[in-house]
């Protein structure tokens, strides 16, 4: 240890030790060369190096100081919320590419009638032909629900025939096309609250089930509604729940159902000839109304949008949905005590 204590007392900040000035100099100019060197060749080896890496091995090291995947939980959290706003529809999306297929499904899975999920597949396969269904969410909302069950016996064996049925009270279940473009021009969304008015035999609000599980429905005739009402529990006991989910009573529909508004969506399914002023109120900015306008037994069923312009005035657009090639003929609209809600 003191022989190197001494010897480092000899030597200078060059590290040349005791030799001459000029030689020191010398000495210094080499030594900053060298280390020159040193460094241009060790950053051109990195460099050479980190181009000759596997890309996988760069990924790996540029990423060493961001945080683990673990602790980024931006698209975690989002996945939850997307599950949510999912359709029953979607959810249970039955197979549609067969009609083995979809038999099979829905003898597992809700215990159906083959014989009725044949004429059910079958009569899909038309209104998709006729266009009358053109997304996926409505042919499945088309598939999931029993129209069978909302027939009356004496008329069972035309459950999905293309035809108004008749259901006693004056009133009629829609053929399966027209229900089908309707909730189609409806284009309901997962979480969309939606009045339809003229609950019927309750055929429409359970294809608006399989859509949201936010419905809610006025019937005017209450023994009608009544019958709707109990069947909606007998269905709803028997392996259909989500018609638990839809709210109904019996009322004037004219009216809308304020206690519950403004809506996404609402649709009519009696004829009228013109807008009710109270749904009109009631339908949300950016929402849409499907509904049959006309004189009686002539109606053309318009899609009404409620929108706003820059100044923030409300303005409707109004479309036909079979664009001027089709009137229906709906029973009227009638009012609570009698009579209709025809202004003519």
């Amino acid at each position: 240890m003191e022989q190197a204590v001494k010897i480092s007392k000899h030597r200078d900040a060059t590290g040349c030790g005791s030799v001459p000035r000029m030689a020191k100099i010398f000495c210094a100019m080499a030594l900053v060369a060298f280390v020159s060197l040193n460094w241009v060749v060790s950053v051109q080896g990195s460099s050479s190096a980190e181009q000759n890496m596997p890309r996988t091995l760069v990924a790996a090291a540029d990423n060493q100081n961001t945080p683990p995947k673990g602790t980024v939980p931006e698209k975690k959290a989002a996945e939850p919320e997307k599950l949510a706003k999912q359709s029953l529809a979607d959810k249970i999306a039955p197979p549609h590419d067969s009609a083995e297929k979809f038999v099979q499904f829905m003898k597992e899975n809700r215990k159906e009638d083959p014989s009725f999920l044949e004429q059910r597949y079958n009569r899909y396969l038309a209104v998709v032909e006729n266009k009358d269904l053109w997304r996926e969410k409505e042919s499945r909302a088309f598939l999931l629900t029993p129209r069978e069950k909302f027939c009356r016996k004496w008329n069972l064996k035309r459950a999905y025939d293309h035809a108004f049925l008749d259901i006693k009270y004056g009133v009629t279940i829609s053929g399966p096309h027209l229900v089908s473009r309707m909730t189609s021009a409806l284009d309901v969304q997962p979480g969309d609250k939606v009045l339809e008015i003229g609950t019927g035999s309750g055929y429409q609000s359970a294809v608006i089930s399989y859509l949201t599980d936010q419905v809610y429905t006025i019937e005017i005739i209450e023994k009608l509604a009544e019958e709707t009402n109990q069947l909606y529990k007998d269905l709803a006991a028997s392996g259909y729940p989500e018609y638990d989910n839809i709210k109904r009573k019996a009322d004037d529909g004219y009216y809308g159902w304020e206690e519950y508004g403004p809506f996404d969506k609402i649709i009519v399914t009696c004829g009228i000839d013109h807008i009710p002023p109270p749904l009109l109120k009631q339908l949300k900015v950016g929402g849409s109304m499907v509904i049959p306008v006309g004189p009686p037994g002539a109606q053309i069923v318009m899609k009404v949008t409620k929108n706003t312009d820059q100044d923030g005035n409300v303005v409707i657009a109004r479309e036909d949905i079979y664009h001027g090639q089709r009137k229906v003929p709906f029973v009227p609209f009638t009012k609570k005590g009698g009579g209709t809600h025809f202004n003519k």
